[in-house]
């Protein structure tokens, strides 16, 4: 029974004077909460400047302020509709390859970064363009149009505002007590610096991963330290000149962001663009099967476009030469970094299924090369059995693989973009190749005589190279391949051009004859 009235005092239920004042209590709370809330909204709305802000400067010492603020904006702008622009670029067809091969986020993502770059650049312009209209209007250098102080009392006597009035204010006041003028400069100005710090931070533990560069990575180091100790340095040598200091602080932030934000990853991508655009928008021969220049750019262009930073880490190449019996096993497996397997000058009598690169345990490798090799018995299993997705990019090269292609090397291939087979001694064409969603198509230097009329290559093919071969026509086939942009067959027996080619010269296709 005692137990029983115990039990039931535990689950009593509250009076209702009791529900009333709890409540109360609540209501009373919620009131206080939003007064608070209120109050913070009124205080940001109405921010004032700091005080003691002034600071002489002479007309000569404006201007070069003004010109100054108006080149970064302008600069800003065309770098960023740069970056917009090579985002755009990044994001046609022709280019999915590198875009795969450098590890880089997958294009469909690249609708978001071109309009973020956009944005950036078009709130640049509409700053240098407002500097540049309202100096015109009141024939003097101005940064914006002037405040009237009536105005602005006004505003600040306003009481009862709803909607978007009240919101315009709230932003309006926010923006004016973070600027360089407002009274909360300093606090925001040691958040930005902490955000900086550690961003940059990490950012120049991903530079000495992926740039060998021992010059940038000790700039990298340099700038965060000096990131770190100039504003606190102005901030101790200059305590009562707030202006002063406010101004020091602006300019050392702008110039460190710009040599971070611009110098740096300018001299990074430089090379590789004006290599680029010197090759006739591609890249040369030198640059896929050197040993070492391929990884370099990959690794770099890591640290210039946006790629998450989880992908920062140690890569290795593998570099196998001169194996007269070549036998790999498991152990290939263990390499979780590679990004490019080259072998040379190899005789690979083994290569089970068990060794495959397959994922997860290759899940960063996008190329394979096989030069002046020999593979035993044909393509070995492992480079059929479960391969890699992320592997886009397959050359045999000077390499004697029985002369044949599995018939169903699209299953087993089925990511692969860019076949190259070259010097190789392939007789017949390799129709499996039909059956592929390749971009690049490379059969040079072998001895193809004929190409079958009916062969039906992927619509995806924008490069065929065909040199060498000792080819009497070219397909009538091929002027369906809608995408078709390179079509190269130098040094072949082709003696004349079929009409469908005669017209194809008027569009977009280039001919290497």
């Amino acid at each position: 029974m005692q137990v029983a009235r115990k039990i039931t005092n535990v689950f009593r239920i509250p009076s209702k004077r009791a529900r009333r004042k709890a409540i109360n209590q609540v209501t009373d709370g919620a009131d206080r909460l939003r007064a608070q809330a209120n109050a913070i909204v009124e205080e940001i709305s109405l921010a004032r400047t700091a005080k003691k802000l002034k600071l002489h400067m002479s007309q000569r010492m404006i201007r070069v302020g003004w010109v100054v603020v108006l080149f970064f904006h302008v600069f800003n702008s065309v770098y960023s509709g740069m970056l917009a622009y090579l985002y755009y670029f990044m994001a046609k067809p022709k280019m999915a390859y590198y875009v795969q091969l450098l590890r880089m986020m997958p294009q469909q993502n690249y609708d978001v970064v071109i309009a973020l770059y956009a944005c950036i650049g078009a709130v640049n312009f509409y700053s240098a363009l407002k500097m540049l209209i309202y100096s015109l209007h009141y024939r003097r250098l101005v940064f914006r149009k002037a405040i009237n102080p009536e105005a602005e009392n006004d505003r600040a006597n306003e009481k009862a505002l709803t909607g978007f009035r009240a919101l315009k204010r709230f932003v309006s006041g926010f923006g004016r007590a973070i600027s360089a003028r407002g009274e909360w400069f300093d606090i925001v100005l040691v958040m930005r610096e902490i955000v900086e710090i550690t961003s940059q931070t990490v950012q120049a533990h991903s530079c000495s991963v992926l740039i060998s560069s021992v010059w940038m990575n000790q700039v990298f180091c340099g700038l965060i330290f000096s990131n770190a100790m100039a504003n606190t340095l102005v901030h101790h040598n200059i305590r009562e000149k707030i202006g002063l200091r406010r101004l020091y602080s602006t300019a050392i932030d702008l110039a460190l962001d710009f040599a971070w934000g611009f110098i740096i990853p300018c001299r990074i991508i430089f090379v590789y663009v004006t290599m680029y655009i010197k090759n006739k928008h591609n890249f040369p021969e030198s640059f896929s099967y050197s040993d070492t220049m391929q990884i370099k750019a990959i690794l770099e262009c890591n640290q210039f476009f946006m790629v998450s930073w989880l992908d920062a880490a140690t890569t290795t190449l593998p570099y196998l030469n001169m194996l007269s019996e070549l036998v790999i096993t498991e152990n290939i497996r263990g390499f979780n970094n590679l990004m490019r397997l080259e072998l040379y000058n190899s005789t690979v009598v083994n290569w089970p299924s068990s060794a495959s690169l397959s994922l997860p345990y290759v899940p960063s490798l996008v190329t394979l090369f096989i030069i002046r090799s020999q593979l035993v018995g044909g393509i070995p299993e492992g480079l059929t059995t479960n391969l890699s997705p992320n592997i886009v990019d397959i050359e045999f090269v000077a390499s004697d693989f029985d002369g044949q292609l599995p018939d169903d090397l699209a299953d087993k291939w089925p990511s692969v973009e860019m076949l190259y087979i070259e010097h190789s001694g392939l007789r017949e064409f390799p129709s499996v190749v039909s059956n592929m969603a390749l971009t690049d198509l490379s059969l040079i230097d072998n001895n193809i005589s004929v190409i079958p009329e009916d062969v039906q290559l992927s619509d995806s093919l924008m490069y065929v190279m065909l040199d060498r071969n000792p080819l009497k026509r070219i397909p009538d086939s091929f002027q369906w391949l809608e995408d078709l942009f390179f079509l190269t067959f130098q040094h072949t027996n082709v003696t004349s051009l079929p009409q469908w080619l005669h017209n194809a010269q008027t569009k977009a296709l280039k001919l290497q004859l």
